[in-house]
């Protein structure tokens, strides 16, 4: 087939390959309306310079970390996706901020499915940085979630990786309080809530300290909002247990250390922090609509060539 060959079939045949393209186009902005643009915050680890810390355990010599492999990288991408951190995410910023500007209401478990379905991450083959992306309806929402949901994430990993030393808080004994007086569920909640006060306190810290924020900051103004839930839960846990209260002093000395561990980690881990909110679709949506546009088009030539090529054929 020549050149002239081609331009005459693309002649003869143009209504057809222009009633294709027009096709795909409209089924793009189908997508695209069907699909409105979200707010989105982005950020990039770097799983290398992560796997590579070394991590030092109490009573325990520190173990240098491998690179990560194509298997260590896909367990991180499930913590970061999983709905356990998910459901962490809503508890710090409860389940009526998650929810505001896509349906309101206050349901937990709804608020965590809307936070695993906003939650993008992509990892490129042969690189160990992993790009992830949080969208939502609510432009104050998508990065403090994303910053939660980062934040988490370490823990996790340090949890993980580091021989469960978050979970080495003082018992009741250890720390000399008789058991018979505070029940090991009043005991856990008060331990999880003093941890959280100390992370809290970490993060707001930091924001103004090495990050430079200032205390008119959305995220600064978000964690002293959560600083001054958590402190209020501890006061109530207080007042209606009072022999916990001897417990804040040890719990929260505890929870320092092991923060301040874990804290160690993100520094040269994060080579991206969450972005300010902008909105767009997603790279899924965008995509498929440049799927269906160029597909369009493409279908129209195939089948007008393939339609010069049978009736010469006869």
């Amino acid at each position: 087939m020549t050149l002239g060959d081609v331009y005459f079939v693309l002649f003869r045949r143009k209504w057809l390959i222009l009633g294709f393209f027009l096709a795909g186009i409209l089924g793009a902005l189908a997508v695209c309306l069907s699909n409105p643009p979200q707010y989105k915050s982005e950020a990039e680890l770097s799983l290398s310079v992560l796997e590579a810390k070394s991590i030092s355990v109490p009573g325990e010599e520190s173990r240098p970390m491998n690179e990560p492999s194509e298997n260590s990288i896909d367990t991180e991408t499930k913590i970061l996706q999983s709905l356990d951190l998910a459901q962490q995410v809503v508890q710090a910023m409860t389940p009526a901020k998650i929810l505001a500007g896509a349906g309101d209401g206050a349901d937990t478990n709804a608020a965590a499915y809307l936070v695993k379905k906003g939650l993008t991450v992509e990892s490129t083959p042969g690189s160990s940085v992993i790009h992830i992306t949080f969208q939502h309806p609510d432009k104050a929402i998508v990065q403090p979630v994303l910053t939660e949901i980062i934040d988490g994430y370490f823990v996790k990993h340090f949890k993980m990786r580091g021989g469960g030393v978050f979970g080495n808080f003082p018992t009741n004994e250890t720390i000399g309080e008789p058991s018979a007086k505070i029940s090991s569920e009043q005991y856990d909640a008060y331990r999880r809530i003093c941890a959280r006060l100390v992370m809290l306190n970490s993060k707001e810290d930091d924001f103004l300290t090495q990050q430079g924020f200032t205390e008119e900051n959305v995220l600064v103004k978000e964690v002293r909002s959560q600083i001054a839930n958590a402190q209020k839960i501890k006061t109530q846990l207080e007042e209606k247990y009072p022999p916990l209260a001897s417990l804040a002093m040890p719990l929260l000395n505890m929870a320092r250390g092991t923060t301040d561990m874990a804290n160690d980690l993100p520094n040269d881990c994060i080579i991206q922090s969450p972005t300010p909110p902008l909105k767009g679709w997603s790279k899924k949506i965008v995509k498929t609509a440049r799927g269906l546009a160029v597909g369009g088009i493409l279908a129209g030539l195939a089948l007008a060539f393939l339609l010069e090529l049978v009736l010469a054929a006869r």
